[in-house]
């Protein structure tokens, strides 16, 4: 957190419409193998037209096998919808162990905008919906219409499949509850002030919410379980299970001293950092910061000077809020404060309630006390005039993120959503703990970073 000292203690497809039942072969003008261009027309005539009926009754086949197995009336013709539509089917009726998850459902081919990949259709007399597929999309090129998606953070995952799951995630929602997902058009996710800041995947509804959630889930993305419990609660518990994901964070690292003195020489003599801890556990997760900024940003020497001191810390936010660390600044000089009183022991229980809660982009001391501050204090040794000008300008309310830079910002976390430095700040906290983001989001922090480049590689 950055506390002013002076006010506070497509990808796009093709527009190729593709054809499998008529082609028309082309035939060289030449003879192959002495034979007349005439009966080498009519060989591969014969040929081409079995393969064409051979194709016709796959297509027939899968059809057929879609409504025996999961209620499904299908007729659609492309080969290649009719297997990105079986492989997500498989995949939400596997992991629910219900082939009956989609009885009612039709589906069909209609000609939409080339980058659209489907259109619902509700018939308000029988209460079904219909799926229809573009049958103007590339579909050889969905894996990366889907990455550009991702990378201007309008789907919430790389994953190929995430388009149909999100296409059948429409047909669940507006299964479960009809007239919710009707209804829920008009609503904005706007229940809570972090998922209105978040509006996750670009949903500016309930109903898009809900599909976004499901197809991300289903595509093995971990969200925040703020973001589950609120899925609940609009779409009645539907009881819809996900594939398990476990969080790719990188592992803790050990303390490296027991003796607090030392670990405070450690710090003046091998960094320049000057401290006064009165916490092992802070100054070893401190040291275990220094170390892992240094390294990727290549530069021992980048913190000397800084003083990090122990002191209680309060910050306003409609009431004072006791805050564990806490980055000040003036005009000529910065310092980042430890609070004294706060208990350790129960620091990473609240860090993973902050988590979960999807506030933070880490749940760990070293990310998002540490490395969050260091940040803030790099972001301000870039340039401190324009890093205080800009803190003075957010506090006075006169500097305020768009909409579209908080829906860019928050794929880091809420907090990132807040104002740039505490975008940046989070940005570096979550990379560095092994989180990895849109390109959109990368793009912005490349943007609004004043401090060294920082190698996220390392």
């Amino acid at each position: 957190m950055a506390v002013n000292f002076n006010v506070c203690p497509v990808f796009k497809g093709s527009n190729q419409n593709v054809n499998f039942y008529n082609n028309t072969d082309k035939v060289s003008k030449y003879n192959i193998f002495n034979n007349s261009q005439t009966d080498v027309f009519q060989s591969f005539g014969s040929i081409s037209k079995k393969t064409a009926k051979k194709k016709t009754e796959n297509i027939k086949q899968k059809n057929i096998e879609l409504k025996t197995k999961y209620g499904i009336k299908s007729d659609i013709k492309n080969p290649k919808i009719l297997n990105n539509i079986e492989t997500a089917i498989n995949d939400f009726c596997r992991i629910n162990n219900n082939k009956k998850l989609f009885e009612g459902l039709e589906t069909s081919e209609r000609e939409l905008n080339p980058n659209q990949i489907y259109q619902t259709e509700i018939n308000p007399f029988s209460k079904k919906m219909k799926l229809y597929f573009n049958s103007n999309f590339n579909w050889d090129n969905i894996s990366d219409y889907t990455k550009e998606r991702y990378d201007i953070a309008l789907n919430g995952s790389k994953n190929p499949n995430y388009p149909m799951y999100k296409a059948l995630g429409s047909f669940i929602t507006f299964n479960n509850a009809p007239l919710n997902y009707i209804n829920n058009k008009n609503v904005k996710p706007a229940d809570t002030p972090l998922l209105k800041i978040r509006r996750f995947c670009n949903s500016n509804n309930v109903t898009d919410f809900s599909i976004n959630y499901i197809a991300s889930k289903m595509s093995g993305e971990y969200l925040p379980k703020v973001l589950d419990k609120y899925y609940k609660q609009i779409d009645g518990n539907y009881p819809l299970k996900f594939p398990e994901v476990n969080i790719k964070n990188k592992p803790e690292t050990e303390f490296k001293f027991n003796d607090l003195n030392k670990a405070g020489e450690f710090l003046l003599k091998e960094y320049g950092i000057e401290t006064n801890f009165n916490n092992l556990t802070f100054a070893n997760e401190c040291i275990l910061a220094v170390e892992e900024l240094t390294n990727a940003m290549n530069d021992k020497n980048i913190f000397n000077g800084l003083r990090i001191i122990t002191t209680p810390v309060k910050f306003n936010r409609g009431e004072n809020v006791p805050m564990k660390t806490c980055f000040f600044h003036q005009k000529q000089d910065a310092v980042i404060c430890v609070n004294p009183n706060y208990d350790v022991k129960t620091a990473k229980n609240e860090l993973q309630k902050t988590f979960d809660n999807g506030i933070l982009a880490s749940n760990k001391i070293k990310n998002s006390f540490f490395i969050h501050e260091f940040a803030h204090w790099l972001d301000y040794k870039g340039n401190p005039q324009k890093f205080y000008d800009e803190m003075s300008d957010i506090e006075n309310g006169k500097l305020k993120s768009s909409d579209e830079d908080k829906q860019i910002m928050g794929r880091v976390s809420f907090y990132a959503a807040e104002d740039p430095h505490e975008f940046c700040a989070e940005y570096i906290s979550g990379r560095l703990d092994g989180n990895t983001y849109p390109e959109v989001t990368n793009k912005k922090f490349k943007e609004l970073w004043k401090g060294k480049e920082i190698n996220f590689s390392v």
